[in-house]
């Protein structure tokens, strides 16, 4: 309380100076929190002060912090662009390898479509999945690539003895 009435009495200097209604420095610990002022007088709300971060040191011109990639030059007249970075996405094992799985769905389809009604496909469409994996960098291309490799062989020999 005692805080409160020593607020108060500043609140007298607050008004003359016409402060806005705010959070200011609490005239009773000004280095630890804040006071909200109406306007007119100081209430009993207060928080503790955030404290400051430091200030950034920025390296001269054409220098990069060490965390950062350097800035590459610009030609004369044009303004430095930064550029910014996208942070690694989390994809699930489906997402990241969709192609691969897609294609090794069609062989697998393609598998039983021969053994259950001894009607062949070729296989073009899991090989070009396949190479559309391998272009993407799956995880999986190279199980799909056997796949798709394994229907074709499939074909052939089914095709060469009928």
């Amino acid at each position: 309380m005692k805080a409160v009435t020593a607020a108060v009495s500043e609140g007298v200097a607050m008004s003359s100076q016409g402060a806005p209604p705010g959070w200011h420095p609490d005239p009773a610990a000004p280095d630890r929190s804040v006071r909200w002022w109406d306007g007119g007088q100081w209430t009993d709300h207060t928080q503790p002060v955030a404290p400051t971060a430091p200030a950034p040191v920025l390296p001269g011109p054409g220098v990069a912090p060490a965390h950062l990639p350097p800035v590459p030059p610009t030609a004369p007249g044009i303004p430095a662009v930064p550029a910014f970075r996208r942070a690694p996405v989390q994809r699930s094992v489906v997402q990241a390898n969709s192609v691969s799985l897609t294609a090794l769905a069609l062989v697998a389809a393609y598998l039983v479509l021969a053994l259950l009604t001894h009607f062949v496909l070729t296989g073009i469409l899991p090989v070009v999945l396949a190479a559309r994996a391998y272009r993407n960098r799956e995880r999986l291309a190279p199980l799909a690539i056997a796949g798709a490799a394994v229907t074709v062989v499939v074909a052939v020999i089914v095709l060469a003895h009928h």
